[in-house]
């Protein structure tokens, strides 16, 4: 069961914490829902891939897409602060080390952000065309 949530925009992470051990290497980050609110209501994005930094243990980080990063940032009352920071998963997201299905977080009982770290980092160039 997944219990908490961490979200460092800077880096384009989030840390999920589970109450078990589970196999980050199942871990399929494109049926991730991230969302405005608890109950569904309002901005969401589902997320387009990724990857995870750890194969095993109670925790992983998860490191999006820059695709999925640029998306998000385009939406201004998604993924801000702890406030419009939710997340909702299938059961099919991740297993645990014995090939388990994890228990579903629905988009009407989403869970909070634990804590948020807003993006610092600016932007750069990286082509440009005389």
């Amino acid at each position: 069961k997944l219990v908490t949530f961490d979200v460092d925009m800077s880096r384009g992470t989030i840390l999920l914490s589970f109450n078990e051990v589970v196999d980050a290497l199942t871990a399929n980050l494109s049926l991730v829902t991230l969302q405005r609110s608890a109950n569904g209501r309002g901005s969401f994005h589902d997320l387009r891939g990724g990857s995870a930094s750890s194969t095993e243990g109670e925790r992983f980080t998860a490191t999006l897409l820059n695709t999925d990063v640029n998306v998000i940032k385009t939406i201004t009352d998604l993924l801000t602060s702890t406030s419009d920071s939710f997340i909702r998963i299938p059961s099919a997201f991740i297993k645990d080390m014995q090939g388990n299905a994890i228990e579903a977080v629905s988009f009407s009982n989403a869970i909070p952000a634990r804590s948020f770290t807003t993006d610092t980092t600016e932007p750069t160039i990286v082509s440009y065309e005389l």
